[in-house]
């Protein structure tokens, strides 16, 4: 069984380091090796790695937020590609409780108070299903932590994330983005 992590990709040697080492955490827990493939900007993409390992079958993971554009379509896109015969492709990552379980736990671990604003930015996405994934995630780490959660983006949509920040630094509390 080949396991895969499909992420956006990105420029910024950071982003491509936190993917990896997330699947590294992922591989250690299944006692597996986790590829990793990105949609965008750098590679390997999903279809050059199904081609690498077509001899057995594949688990594709979307590290995604939501069910936008990259899940529903590029990597069914990628997936026929590849022609590869025998791969399942995951969910999105979210909305599900475990996501906000984690999400929790990481504002709790940053420091988060209870009296803190919170923001939880996203890429962005101009897909309506994708858009209720994330606010729906948005409501649920509310519920969860008892106070306001607001969405904002990093790229597509509006709020942007600085733009939020500024807005809620201006009603004078500290502002805490996961």
């Amino acid at each position: 069984m080949s396991y895969v992590l499909v992420a956006h990709g990105t420029r910024k040697p950071q982003g491509v380091e936190l993917i990896g080492d997330l699947a590294a955490r992922v591989s250690e827990l299944v006692t597996h090796p986790v590829h990793v493939a990105f949609v965008d900007v750098i590679g390997p993409t999903p279809a050059e790695l199904l081609d690498a390992h077509d001899d057995e079958p594949a688990v594709l993971v979307p590290a995604f937020l939501a069910r936008g554009y990259h899940v529903s379509s590029d990597i069914p896109t990628h997936v026929r590609a590849s022609g590869h015969s025998a791969v399942t492709v995951t969910p999105a990552l979210g909305p599900d409780p475990a996501l906000v379980r984690v999400i929790v736990n990481r504002l709790v671990e940053s420091g988060w108070c209870a009296d803190d604003s919170v923001i939880l930015a996203a890429a962005g996405t101009s897909d309506p299903a994708a858009m209720r994934d994330l606010h729906t995630t948005a409501a649920w780490v509310s519920a969860t932590i008892g106070s306001r959660v607001e969405l904002a983006f990093a790229a597509t949509g509006e709020p942007r994330v600085a733009d939020a920040v500024t807005a809620l630094r201006r009603r004078g509390r500290r502002v805490v983005v996961a």
